[in-house]
């Protein structure tokens, strides 16, 4: 099935978006992000998280995640969009500020407007141990 032009579009955006974030780069992300954006992070008090509204929440929130693990990656992508809805699955691996290794799966719910991210909703695994 042929994905409509918004579709292809906002796909795009999830990728590049990705790309940025492993290159480090914040103002790439932000971007790719509405002026009006909003970030459930997936650590928190709330049952979504912490939420970061606007961009200059938004972009202190990612780039204290960036800083946390300077060589992080997030690996083996898969982008599904719907519509003007979207996730995007993946593995980040990388080194935490304590020195420990982090490997977690994850994804993000996205909602789109006019090819950008409105809203970068995250989920990831907790990994403790048993």
């Amino acid at each position: 099935m042929t994905k409509s032009y918004t579709e292809q579009k906002n796909i795009a955006a999830l990728k590049a978006f990705g790309l940025a974030g492993d290159r480090d780069d914040i103002d790439a992300m932000m971007a790719l992000m509405t002026e009006d954006c909003v970030f459930n992070s997936s650590f928190g008090p709330e049952a979504h998280g912490t939420c970061y509204e606007g961009p200059n929440q938004v972009r202190e929130a990612l780039q204290w995640f960036l800083d946390r693990s300077s060589d992080g990656k997030w690996t083996n992508p898969k982008y599904f969009v719907s519509g003007d809805r979207g996730i995007a699955e993946w593995t980040f691996t990388g080194t935490d500020t304590d020195g420990s290794s982090v490997e977690v799966n994850g994804c993000d719910v996205i909602t789109f407007r006019d090819g950008q991210i409105a809203l970068k909703d995250s989920y990831r695994k907790n990994r403790t141990t048993i």
